[in-house]
């Protein structure tokens, strides 16, 4: 209660940062009057978590294998009907052990986005590489002579392989000298972004420096090997005589294959941008079945509810009674908050089915704007109602209901009439989907819950003045703890945030593996027309248009980006349909996003190539041919 006094046994230092597990104060759950935490032997609630310290040398699957028989031997019969019968016919209920070290990882989902983040950097990695080795090979015949006249005057051929190999593994740890100064500087503002104080510890972990030194030599391995094999290939006679390289031309096919490589990458990620971003926003802009805007939560829990109850409805009538509120409702959770508890509910000479179970006052329906379905909502003026329910239609279509007015539910304990259908509305996230939901008379005779949350909606013309308003009451009514309260929109974005910051964060990465993409691609266009200047040359003086000559450069890459759109398009499609499972509310993948990332990567492509292909077309065939 209000007026508990506990005595401070001990100061143990803050959790990590990084710790999924945060607390200013821990206090002994057989110190507070929770019937769960005193003893409760019903093994169907899962309110509380639970942590096991298994002993040394113990296995945690050893410790999982003996749930079966533990929950059969706790929980005997579910739904009606015996425990093993429930089993057999295909019902799951179990129990899974999950290592505290993943439970940020597993449990709360964000394992799905760490590697998402960790294949889209492969992708840079991959694409940085390609690029090395086309553009290596592309000035390949610019090297020519180099390596004629060091094969002449004795250099090996494994000589030329290492030198080769120590300047792309030199290239590769410049790069990472770099890119390790970019990360520190960005690190700052990419902790304030996601929320956690993000670090790399060098030297605490001692995998860290030798994985980044090892990830140096491979990138610098894998883009080098390739250009040093072919530069080392060529035959010092043929090449100090001035003959043609022959072998640029036989690794054409080659860079052809890598540019595919690229661009089928930056299709996938240019889809799954659009994807994240629609799903996103959905989550922002989804009408919830209630109108979400205007609604200022009041928190109401624990020592608060109890000096309140007395004075509650006192308290609200004076609510009513200041400028800017329009309506006001108790209720055991406020709208989208996670952890409503679960309660079975059996209709006469019917099966037991869970349902979601809410307390809520007469005036919630209004407050929160919810829209009827059939029969009433709860009433002040029916005495009967405090042993009266309100279901939603999902709960009305699961217990098959054609006249839900006349089912009376019985919760193991009392029999309640159904008095009325709310349409459904999302009280819990869009991560969920719309569960049967049990609304019960907040303080009647089946109200367990109370009222922990109080739902103002408000007038937004003069909402400072309004919470100021509120303020003041609060400290007439508990004058011994702070007003804690929220705005409800402004919460509502917050569930969705990891949603936003990855939508967010896919565009920055998306642009930047695009904009490598067009770099290297714009490097390996102007070597190909400088190789091409001759072909183009003949070709204008025989009487071909610039349109013509500029068609001509620019159809094998139009070629390239089609076929990627082709191996792209599947895969994106198989991966973003596995990540919009996570949520019950999600879009539909339309064919025009796969159209829209076709178009945009042909328009990036060609609009790179054909500034080249404009300017050599327009060059005079008799600037280049006056020496043949």
């Amino acid at each position: 209660t209000l007026n508990d006094n506990y005595s401070v046994t001990g100061v143990i230092k803050d959790p990590p940062k990084n710790s999924v597990i945060s607390f200013d104060i821990l206090i002994s759950m057989s110190s507070i009057n929770i019937q769960s935490a005193s003893g409760s032997t019903i093994w169907q609630r899962n309110n509380y978590k639970t942590y096991i310290a298994l002993q040394d040398g113990v296995h945690p699957k050893q410790l999982e294998s003996k749930f079966p028989a533990l929950i059969k031997a706790k929980i005997p019969q579910i739904h009606g009907q015996d425990i093993e019968s429930w089993l057999a016919i295909g019902n799951r209920w179990e129990y899974h052990l999950c290592s505290l070290q993943n439970v940020y990882l597993e449990l709360e989902g964000n394992g799905i986005y760490v590697i998402g983040f960790a294949i889209v950097a492969i992708f840079l990695l991959i694409i940085a590489c390609i690029n090395y080795m086309n553009l290596s090979t592309a000035k390949a015949s610019t090297r020519a002579k180099e390596v004629g006249v060091r094969l002449t005057i004795g250099a090996s051929r494994r000589k030329l392989i290492c030198q080769f190999l120590s300047e792309s593994m030199l290239m590769s740890f410049l790069s990472l000298i770099i890119g390790m100064g970019l990360v520190e500087a960005v690190l700052p503002i990419l902790s304030e972004f996601v929320g956690k104080e993000l670090v790399i510890k060098y030297f605490d972990n001692l995998l860290v420096l030798p994985t980044l030194i090892m990830m140096g030599v491979i990138m610098g391995f894998l883009s080098g090997t390739y250009p040093a094999f072919v530069l080392s290939s060529y035959k010092p006679t043929k090449v100090l005589k001035g003959q043609k390289v022959t072998e640029l031309n036989k690794n054409a096919d080659l860079r052809s294959i890598l540019v595919f490589i690229q661009f089928a990458i930056s299709i996938f990620l240019l889809i799954s941008l659009v994807v994240v971003n629609k799903q996103s926003n959905l989550l922002y802009e989804k009408n919830l079945g209630y109108d979400k805007e205007n609604l200022l939560i009041i928190k109401n829990k624990g020592s608060i509810k109890t000096s309140l109850r007395v004075g509650k409805e006192a308290f609200k009538t004076e609510l009513f009674s200041i400028p800017g509120i329009n309506n006001v409702a108790f209720t055991c959770s406020a709208p989208s908050k996670f952890g409503y508890p679960s309660k079975q509910w059996t209709p006469r000479d019917g099966e037991s089915n869970f349902f979601a179970q809410m307390s809520v006052d007469p005036d919630y329906m209004e407050t929160m704007k919810l829209q009827l379905y059939a029969g009433r909502f709860f009433n002040r003026e029916f005495s009967t109602d405090s042993s009266a329910i309100v279901i939603n239609e999902t709960a009305a279509s699961l217990l098959n209901l054609k006249e839900p007015l006349h089912l009376k539910l019985n919760n193991g304990s009392v029999e309640c009439q159904v008095v009325g259908v709310v349409k459904d509305f999302n009280f819990q996230t869009l991560h969920h989907k719309i569960e049967p939901l049990v609304m019960v008379y907040n303080g009647g005779i089946v109200d367990r819950y109370g009222s922990n949350d109080i739902i103002v909606r408000f007038n937004p013309e003069n909402i400072q003045s309004t919470i100021a308003n509120i303020k003041e009451l609060w400290k007439k009514y508990v004058p011994a703890t702070p007003l804690e309260y929220y705005i409800n929109s402004e919460k509502n974005k917050s569930y969705y945030k990891k949603e936003m910051q990855t939508s967010q964060l896919m565009l920055i990465l998306t642009l930047l593996v695009i904009f490598v993409t067009l770099i290297g691609l714009y490097g390996l266009a102007s070597f190909t027309v400088e190789g091409r200047m001759k072909e183009i040359a003949i070709r204008k003086a025989i009487g071909a248009s610039i349109s013509n000559i500029i068609y001509k450069m620019t159809w094998n890459f139009t070629k390239l980006v089609l076929i990627a759109n082709v191996i792209a398009w599947p895969l994106a499609w198989y991966f973003m349909n596995d990540w919009l499972t996570n949520f019950a509310s999600r879009i539909d993948l339309s064919w025009w996003i796969f159209i829209l990332a076709a178009l945009l990567s042909y328009m990036l492509a060609i609009l790179t190539i054909i500034f080249q292909a404009y300017a050599a077309a327009r060059r005079n065939p008799v600037d280049v041919l006056r020496y043949e």
